[in-house]
């Protein structure tokens, strides 16, 4: 993964494309019965493994990227404040579809007690596990095509950041000198006065 998100000028290609393949795996498999194609089942599995591991991976290496460009365009340094915000909006996710699967199964008549399901719920339990992550695989996929911040935009948006930082510091003057030390409070960049 690391050699190949080097490889690339946008960090989104990989997660992009990852998605829409994962996601076309999954609908394949939705229609593959495992007893009676269990090789090309567990081919298609293996595949999907490798590609989502590889998106996901690089999902965790965008997350950064939001902090700089949150400075960039408020002059706000939250990097805390968006790791956590990530990390909530991925356990809710999780609550979501773990409760969704259970009132799924709930509603097609899932019984614990019996040794084998109706045909409907086998069917639902198929299209829960291959079919809607696969449509959903595909449509987070497509969200990525919005992703503008390459490589060369991306260090022209670190040069900005600490061209105001240095024009800031500037401003603001020795902090050590008493003369100057009352612009630390009162004093704030002119290119972030107008997101306030």
């Amino acid at each position: 993964v690391p050699l190949l998100g080097t490889r690339m000028k946008n960090k989104a290609t990989l997660p992009k494309w990852g998605f829409i393949f994962s996601g076309v795996l999954m609908v394949i498999l939705f229609f593959v019965n495992p007893l009676d194609s269990w090789g090309v089942f567990i081919v298609l599995n293996m595949l999907l493994s490798g590609v989502s591991i590889g998106a996901m991976t690089m999902m965790y290496g965008m997350m950064p990227d939001c902090t700089e460009y949150g400075e960039h365009k408020t002059g706000i340094r939250a990097a805390g404040f968006i790791s956590a915000f990530m990390t909530f909006l991925m356990k809710v996710g999780m609550a979501v579809g773990i409760s969704g699967v259970g009132f799924i199964l709930a509603a097609t008549g899932f019984d614990a007690t019996q040794p084998v399901q109706s045909d409907l719920t086998l069917g639902w339990i198929n299209a829960i596990m291959n079919l809607l992550p696969g449509i959903l695989s595909i449509i987070s996929g497509l969200i990525f095509f919005g992703y503008k911040l390459d490589r060369k935009s991306y260090y022209q948006m670190l040069n900005e950041i600490e061209s105001k930082k240095a024009w800031s510091q500037k401003k603001v003057g020795d902090m050590t000198n008493p003369v100057n030390f009352h612009w630390v409070f009162y004093v704030r960049p002119a290119w972030a006065q107008s997101n306030w």
